[in-house]
């Protein structure tokens, strides 16, 4: 398993600032918040898109602040993601071409066995493929912006039930409490720029419409 940690981190955008004191990510951690309160852009810092005014960003111990994006073992599927149009297995192989893999044993698994055999994906089945193929280099953490935005109920189960399956730690940004609750073990919240928590997810009833800690702790946090 790999880990990141995240500390004294400022980032500046656009006038906008992020401040981070600490945060480590070795599990399903989700990053949540409304709607620009900073948490694609601390993904981007991360990622190494964004530079930081100062702090340190460490991958599996080593400090990876200074590296561009493809030298720090971390996968990035941002919220918007490109439609490549090529067929499921035409993508996979385009890719492990590109990084010199064996397409044919990303076929192991039934869900990717099944959608390589397709012509056209839903937009939940998209982002499954695209989910499979950031895992294709084998990275030590993902950061995950929202992946499931766009998405209706069935396609969002779907999503969530194949990231549950995922064995490498996430760092996953979302807006919507009810997601958190699904997918995530901690929780980090997020507000003009800084950040609490983490808070572990605990309060998991059969019905998560009927609230849960998580939906309590972040209307706290919110002030709603």
């Amino acid at each position: 398993m790999g880990s990141l940690e995240v500390s004294d981190l400022v980032v500046r955008l656009k006038g906008f600032e992020v401040h981070v004191d600490g945060v480590r990510v070795d599990g399903k951690v989700v990053l949540l918040g409304h709607n620009g309160s900073g948490k694609t852009t601390l993904l981007r810092c991360i990622a190494g898109l964004i530079k930081p005014l100062r702090g340190n960003i460490t991958v599996n111990g080593s400090d990876v602040t200074g590296l561009p994006p493809e030298r720090r073992s971390i996968a990035y599927m941002p919220q918007r993601v490109p439609l490549i149009r090529m067929r499921p297995r035409e993508i996979v192989k385009t890719f492990t071409r590109m990084w010199g893999l064996d397409w044919e044993r990303f076929r192991e698994s039934p869900v990717m066995s099944r959608l390589l055999n397709k012509d056209h994906l839903s937009g939940g089945e998209y982002k499954v493929l695209l989910l499979n193929v950031c895992l294709m280099r084998e990275p030590s953490v993902m950061l995950l912006d929202e992946p499931t935005s766009h998405l209706d109920w069935p396609n969002r189960k779907f999503f969530w039930a194949e990231l549950k399956r995922v064995r490498v730690p996430f760092l996953y940004v979302t807006h919507d409490p009810l997601e958190a609750a699904e997918i995530g073990d901690e929780v980090i919240f997020m507000r003009e720029g800084k950040i609490a928590g983490p808070f572990a997810i605990d309060d998991r009833p059969e019905s998560l419409y009927e609230g849960t800690n998580i939906y309590k702790l972040y209307a706290k946090y919110v002030g709603v």
